[in-house]
């Protein structure tokens, strides 16, 4: 509710706009009071028949409101004819607008700051301003403030209160605003609003509208994309992988239908502040030849490119998410640390007190992230658990690390240890090269110490001989 109120409160300050020829000058409604006069706020609800849900939005907001503007008497009315007559019913009356500005006028108020808690500038508003014309002769000076949704910078400042909001109780996943929407055109405001939720970085969120448009059902099918449900639940089941980093924007991606077959998934998240353009490199994926594009947000294929001919504009804190289909697929070469399993990982405890191994972000370390405290038992260690070989045979093996002092590690391949490595001290990304057998297929290669800590390890690189 704090949320609601704060931007409500941005644009009924004392200091309002008055009509001048056609544009607006800054005026103060109440700064210009004189000795006889009397002003007051009138609030305009739509009303409910709920009391717990009036007490948690109408009264709170009134109560606020009163806090906001301390010394200036603060009234209500509901606009909903249906609500007024149920609780009518009950025997609860409620004034309408009309009847609220007839009783101010009664009681000697002339300066009148009417603010409805309306959203958007549909038949609700419209209705309320020729209300308050039909009586604006009965005062000095009476002002209707604009609805929650009225200019551009209104939508960036509740696009900004939201996903705070939302923010610190997020669960993640995606996120489905409904409104009730209007017959009047002004329900495109409900699409802007959509808009300007992806335009600021937060695709995740979704509007919908129960009469009006987009409609529920149009939000509830971009929720429903069955392309990325189908990219989520496909049948090899992998974890996507960083490719690279660069300069906040993450290149992550997955194989889809076949293991090191033709297709794959990727994503582009950008996680800085500012919009970002990338070229993808195709080679990142080790596809070759022509390779078809298709986005899966916008479920349509994009056309074929070569090397880095595609490019892909991200916004701030924004994600697209592509299928790519080659004519060819290399063998994989870079296995980042941070996509490897760690056998003793764990967040729960302090990680250096409990000797346990961490993923750690490091800008200098190929992917932007390395794992650190490795080592100093048996079970403290490092594995890539999918290592693929296409017909198996000899391969170089670069282990790129960090350490501060002469380490240790071993390396084994599908169980068997192939070589200790020493590491010398590097604060800068080093590198020991390992001979290595891989059979046809998937491999696992272990990186271990049970003895003493192992340097941070930042990727392996395979080369086949």
């Amino acid at each position: 509710m704090k949320y609601l109120f704060l931007v409500i409160a941005l644009f009924i300050g004392s200091v309002c706009m008055a009509h001048s020829d056609e544009n607006f000058i800054k005026s103060d409604l109440f700064g210009n009071l004189g000795e006889r006069d009397k002003a007051a706020i009138l609030i305009i609800h739509f009303g409910t028949t709920h009391d717990d849900t009036r007490v948690l939005t109408i009264d709170a907001i009134n109560a606020k409101m009163k806090e906001a503007f301390p010394g200036i008497e603060v009234r209500e009315a509901w606009t909903s004819r249906i609500i007024l007559k149920k609780l009518k019913e009950r025997g609860v009356e409620r004034l309408n607008p009309t009847q609220a500005l007839i009783q101010l006028h009664e009681q000697g108020y002339t300066h009148i700051l009417i603010q409805s808690t309306n959203i958007i500038e549909g038949t609700e508003m419209k209705e309320l301003r020729r209300e308050v014309e039909g009586l604006s002769l009965n005062f000095k000076d009476i002002r209707v403030g604009n609805p929650l949704l009225y200019a551009p910078e209104d939508y960036a400042v509740v696009v900004k209160a939201i996903t705070e909001a939302m923010n610190q109780a997020d669960r993640g996943g995606q996120k489905l605003l409904v409104g009730h929407g209007t017959p009047d055109p002004a329900t495109a405001s409900y699409a802007m609003f959509d808009y300007m939720l992806k335009a600021e970085g937060h695709p995740e969120y979704h509007v919908g509208t129960v009469e009006g448009y987009p409609e529920y059902e149009d939000a509830l099918r971009l929720l429903k994309n069955e392309e990325l449900i189908a990219l989520n639940q496909d049948v090899l089941g992998l974890q996507a992988y960083v490719v690279k980093q660069m300069d906040g924007v993450y290149i992550l991606t997955k194989d889809l239908e076949e293991v090191n077959g033709n297709t794959c998934a990727v994503a582009v998240y950008n996680s800085t502040d500012e919009e970002r353009t990338i070229h993808l490199d195709f080679a990142d994926f080790y596809l070759r030849g022509d390779v078809s594009v298709r986005d899966l947000f916008e479920r349509r294929d994009l056309g074929k490119y070569k090397d880095r001919d595609f490019s892909v504009t991200i916004p701030a804190h924004g994600t697209r998410i592509f299928r790519l289909d080659g004519l060819e697929r290399g063998e994989r070469t870079v296995y980042e640390a941070e996509c490897a399993w760690l056998q003793d990982y764990q967040e729960i405890k302090n990680h250096k007190a409990f000797g346990t191994a961490i993923y750690e972000d490091d800008g200098n370390c190929s992917g932007g992230a390395k794992v650190t405290g490795l080592g100093n038992r048996d079970s403290n260690y490092l594995e890539w658990h999918n290592v693929y070989s296409r017909e198996g045979g000899l391969y170089l093996m670069s282990v790129d690390y960090q350490c501060a002092e002469n380490r240790e590690l071993i390396c084994q391949v599908n169980g068997v240890v192939v070589k200790n490595v020493e590491a010398h001290p590097a604060h800068e990304v080093a590198s020991e090269q390992i001979e290595i057998r891989l059979k046809p297929g998937m491999n696992r290669i272990r990186l271990s110490n049970g003895n003493s800590w192992m340097p941070d390890i930042d990727r392996m690189v395979l080369q086949k001989k």
